[in-house]
């Protein structure tokens, strides 16, 4: 009675061994054809994931990147323009009612006045210029090199001229011609290429053009002009007594209506 009960037990035991085994033997045998079939695991798939991810997420990251620095690019730009116009001369034309002290030694192009006061003594060399007879003087002065002192009262000037005109006709002269004379009450001035570190003028009333496009009607506003380069007019019988056409590095009215500075 034991012999056959416990050979029957140790089928069972075999049996169930074998069909582990198969089934077992079974599963790998699927992955390997289904890897070998369409060459994705579940490890590839899970590298493959990661990596698409990465690739975009660097991409993203490069794509930022590469927009930051044409911000700064942007940034630097912008701020290159405003440091260049800084370094800029301003182009204007001023008419003013007002006439400006200056004093200064100077080499200028020409100067050019008009003129009837013939009671103050103007010395040519060592002599005194004889202007009898006339009753308009217009007197140039050319490749002029000395002080020039002028307001709205009058001229001075003490220096040396290449060439002398008086109404048209030309002082003869070998050589350098030696001028000077003071307080001239003169009708008109006209001094070309001249170089002033500053110009102030007072409360007055005129018209401002800046380059082409910027026009300014001045009631009452103070100028000022720095680094001024250009052409000095002044007309003391028109309504209008100074006219100013050049350039600066610096260019500032102040008043009640308007406020403006340019640079």
């Amino acid at each position: 009675m034991i012999g056959p009960h416990h050979a029957s037990h140790g089928h069972k035991l075999r049996f169930y061994i074998v069909m582990i085994t198969l089934v077992v033997g079974a599963t790998f045998l699927f992955l390997f054809i289904n890897n070998n079939t369409e060459g994705i695991s579940l490890t590839s798939a899970f590298v493959s994931d990661i990596t698409d991810e990465t690739v975009e997420g660097e991409a993203e990251d490069l794509s930022l990147t590469e927009s930051f620095f044409e911000k700064v690019e942007e940034v630097e730009e912008e701020s290159n323009k405003k440091v260049n116009l800084g370094t800029n001369l301003v182009n204007f034309k001023l008419s003013f009612d007002q006439i400006p002290e200056i004093n200064k030694e100077a080499k200028l192009e020409e100067i050019e006045l008009g003129f009837t006061d013939l009671t103050t003594k103007i010395n040519v060399n060592t002599d005194k210029l004889e202007l009898n007879n006339l009753q308009e003087v217009n007197l140039k002065v050319k490749d002029f090199v000395g002080k020039v002192e002028f307001n709205e009262l009058g001229i001075s000037i003490d220096g040396t001229a290449n060439r002398i005109e008086v109404n048209n006709i030309a002082l003869s002269s070998n050589g350098e011609i030696k001028l000077s004379f003071s307080d001239l009450d003169y009708n008109f001035l006209n001094i070309k290429n001249l170089e002033l570190k500053e110009i102030e003028l007072p409360n007055g009333e005129g018209s401002l053009e800046v380059g082409e496009k910027m026009n300014y009607d001045l009631d009452n506003e103070e100028v000022n002009i720095f680094s001024y380069e250009g052409e000095v007019t002044i007309n003391r019988e028109s309504g209008t007594s100074l006219d100013l056409v050049g350039s600066a590095k610096g260019l500032g009215v102040n008043g009640d209506n308007l406020q403006l500075s340019l640079s």
